[in-house]
């Protein structure tokens, strides 16, 4: 298997025990193909890209790699997320909901509670990340707590390699991920009531729990309010625009016109707002369309095209 090394195993690559393990390595089942989701981690929005993933849904895999990255982040979200919740000095300060991890007992929106009656042998509490829905939109939050001072502050937490940690030039934060808890900062205050005074993303090694982090903090004031507000707005509307026009193409009843005026919704009208608005959503390979151009022309026929031809297909 190319990518899966003999290391000191000589001519064994022809026995069963190392050709099932190679072979497992190598796994990529398609699953069910999924319908995109308004999600705060699909930030920055775009209307076209999300049309394509309705018209010609992505189809998950499972594969060893993409589970391995997933299931460790996944992990190391909780244990650091228990951790904190349950340190001596300032594990109280944590506010969300909460599970007990002997008899499943539940509280909702609240600092850590008092010991619950099972906790004299067995157990703790179990932070639960707060969601947010509203208006379509939905998340949650990787850690909330309140500082000695009073002042509430958000934490988001990401996995990454030692190398981006240890190399100074490496783009940490990624803008992504500061929009992301921009969002959830926002949201505090419109669905909990909660005046956040700053946030916080933290970088782990997924590889080594000693490595360590990255941390960036950052206050956040009314004109990032004012300025994360703008851009949920335009994006709900977006997203209602594309919602609306799904149900017409599920009807038979979508028209050329109606895909015109959600392309004219697009925030990319030139390779400069791509840079300046889109880019940071595509870390890993470039937006579908960007890559022939077809958003950054004044004349959208080409693009109008291609979807339709995707709409025809659906």
């Amino acid at each position: 298997m190319k990518g899966f090394g003999e290391a000191g195993l000589g001519k064994r690559s022809q026995e069963y025990e190392w050709q099932h393990l190679a072979e497992a390595v190598g796994v990529d089942v398609p699953l069910r193909p999924r319908p995109p989701e308004f999600r705060v981690s699909g930030l920055p929005y775009c209307p076209v890209v999300q049309l394509k993933d309705h018209l010609d849904h992505p189809i998950e895999k499972y594969g060893y790699s993409f589970k391995f990255y997933t299931t460790t982040g996944t992990a190391i979200h909780e244990v650091l997320q228990n951790s904190m919740s349950n340190s001596p000095q300032h594990g109280h300060r944590a506010f969300g909901n909460w599970e007990c991890s002997y008899c499943g007992k539940r509280k909702e929106v609240c600092f850590r509670p008092k010991k619950c009656k099972c906790h004299k042998i067995y157990g703790m509490w179990l932070y639960k990340e707060l969601d947010f829905k509203y208006k379509g939109l939905s998340g949650h939050l990787d850690k909330l707590t309140q500082a000695p001072d009073g002042a509430w502050v958000a934490w988001e937490f990401k996995t990454t390699g030692a190398w981006k940690l240890a190399n100074r030039d490496e783009a940490l934060p990624y803008r992504r991920h500061i929009l992301q808890i921009n969002v959830y900062c926002y949201l505090l205050k419109k669905l909990y009531d909660i005046d956040v005074s700053r946030y916080v993303i933290v970088y782990l090694d997924r590889a080594n729990p000693k490595t360590q982090p990255k941390i960036f903090r950052y206050d956040w004031t009314d004109e990032r309010h004012e300025r994360v507000s703008n851009l949920i707005r335009r994006s709900i509307k977006s997203n209602q625009l594309v919602e609306s026009f799904m149900q017409r193409v599920q009807k038979k009843k979508a028209s050329r016109e109606a895909l015109g005026k959600l392309i004219e919704s697009r925030p990319c009208h030139s390779m400069k707002d791509y840079k300046r608005h889109m880019e940071s959503r595509f870390l890993y390979e470039p937006c579908p369309f960007m890559k022939d151009g077809l958003c950054a022309k004044p004349n959208i026929e080409k693009l109008e095209k291609k979807l339709w031809r995707l709409i025809q297909e659906a």
